[in-house]
């Protein structure tokens, strides 16, 4: 739905094996655009993204371009370890269940997130430093760009541990 209409169905046409593209109706630049990509397998079930559409929807604002990440795969994002005792990044299933308060899903509905050391027990970060770092995304054809993410972090005892994010302009030269 645009702006809050009845929603539209429109097309898709595959352009390659995986990849498809649909034509929207045009809207006024920074309209809000629900939506929901359904398809049917070869068997004939229907598959939708985000899983619990249509009452689920993704949102985008007309006039930007969306990058959309949902972790069920690495997509590029590395992992760099130093001197760590336990508590790197993997992707997986939040466990949710420990005393350290971690979260009972991932923040999308899709299941699966990065998370660190998603063990049974009570393991956290130690000995030093994990950091996740993205893929490049070239944004030099945007004059301006907004980034949202979902995070979790608890420090349950006020000692040095803590959760920093740097972004780079110029591919990790700098932070």
């Amino acid at each position: 739905s645009i702006n809050g209409r009845a929603p539209e169905e429109e097309p898709m046409t595959q352009t390659s094996p995986n990849s498809y593209i649909a034509t929207l109706p045009a809207v006024r630049a920074f309209s809000q655009i629900d939506y929901w990509v359904a398809a049917d397998d070869t068997a004939g079930r229907e598959t939708t993204h985000p899983h619990d559409a249509p009452a689920g929807v993704v949102t985008a604002i007309a006039g930007f371009n969306i990058v959309e990440d949902d972790f069920e795969t690495t997509n590029g994002w590395t992992v760099m370890n130093e001197d760590l005792i336990s508590g790197a990044w993997e992707i997986g299933v939040p466990l949710g269940w420990s005393s350290r308060g971690e979260p009972p899903r991932d923040f999308d509905g899709s299941g699966k997130a990065f998370v660190t050391e998603n063990l049974v027990g009570d393991h956290d970060v130690d000995g030093g430093p994990t950091r996740l770092v993205s893929p490049i995304f070239d944004l030099s054809e945007f004059s301006s760009v907004l980034m949202s993410y979902a995070r979790w972090f608890k420090n349950d005892d006020r000692d040095i541990d803590r959760m920093t994010i740097q972004i780079s302009d110029n591919g990790g030269i700098t932070w």
